[in-house]
């Protein structure tokens, strides 16, 4: 009976450098292709509009955001506040923008308006996500 010499596998190395390019290129690909909200922290969706209308921008803004849950903040201040003490937050400014998210019922963001509109803030904006 005859041997047969078999020869032993080899070890096969997979170069470490071409994974780490492809990785890296994968994480670049999918930074630049995902949508960022500024809204997100709030757990707030804006309802959306077909109109490309530009706003005017003015100084004395104070932006209000009133998510599903009801819960009201204001923008760069990530704490909730109490329905009662809008009145400190907002009274030194000129415009109230409020962002409310799309499922709140109309009776609660009337509702909402009405307080700031007690707050002797005239100018009130509603936000759309465009």
């Amino acid at each position: 009976m005859r041997r047969i010499n078999r020869k032993k596998p080899e070890f096969i190395e997979i170069s470490m450098l071409n994974l780490i390019d492809v990785i890296f290129i994968l994480l670049i690909f999918f930074m630049l292709s995902t949508t960022f909200s500024k809204y997100w922290h709030y757990e707030i969706s804006l309802p959306k509009t077909n109109n490309s209308e530009n706003t005017t921008k003015e100084n004395n803004i104070k932006e209000v955001i009133l998510n599903k849950d009801l819960n009201l903040y204001i923008k760069n201040n990530k704490n909730l506040i109490f329905i009662d003490d809008i009145n400190k937050y907002i009274k030194s400014s000129d415009i109230v923008l409020l962002s409310a998210d799309k499922e709140i019922s109309y009776d609660n963001l009337i509702k909402t308006i009405s307080i700031i509109k007690n707050s002797n803030i005239n100018k009130i904006k509603l936000n759309i996500e465009r």
